[in-house]
């Protein structure tokens, strides 16, 4: 009798020593953000964003993941995996890839080449060239439209990027 009290004291003890992750009940992407999409994107995290959502840690969680799949340099990846003819409609307008306005205006600075949109333009801490800073010019303040820049970070004025510009819902500058 003694002896089965001691086992069961043991494994009681060896229960409750164990870690609290070992403990925690699995939740996914749910379990540390808040976010609930509109009605026709009713799907896992992870269909948009790659990532890991059967990880408990953050870094193995978060591997390989699109912070922002929506933005037209990751929305071939994302969007396109269900919405292949609309990327194809909207990748040579101009209003979304702004190549033609982009294009006139780094050529009068000396460019030579072309881009096919504005995530191919980099900014500069210090601009050493004309076209440098027109770049730089380019990237902080034109290209800041609802497309390829979020908002500043003041209720409603927040808004997705990319596709989510328009495409998903944002109330105060949240999903």
């Amino acid at each position: 009798m003694i002896g089965s009290l001691a086992i069961v004291i043991v494994l009681f003890s060896l229960y409750s020593c164990s870690s609290e992750s070992d403990k925690q009940e699995f939740a996914g992407c749910a379990g540390c953000h808040d976010v609930e999409l509109d009605q026709n994107h009713q799907f896992t995290c992870v269909s948009c964003h790659l990532g890991n959502d059967e990880e408990y840690t953050v870094e193995i969680a978060h591997k390989d993941l699109i912070t922002n799949p929506a933005h037209p340099a990751n929305a071939e990846k994302s969007c396109g995996a269900c919405h292949t003819r609309q990327l194809e409609l909207v990748k040579p307008n101009n209003h979304y890839a702004l190549s033609n306005h982009l294009n006139k205006v780094r050529r009068v600075f000396g460019a030579h080449g072309t881009v096919t949109d504005a995530s191919a333009i980099s900014s500069s801490p210090a601009p050493a060239s004309a076209l440098e800073l027109v770049d730089d010019l380019l990237r902080r303040r034109c290209l800041r439209c609802h497309v390829y820049y979020q908002g500043d970070d003041f209720a409603r004025v927040r808004h997705g990027l990319g596709c989510a510009a328009c495409h998903l819902s944002f109330y105060d500058g949240h999903m």
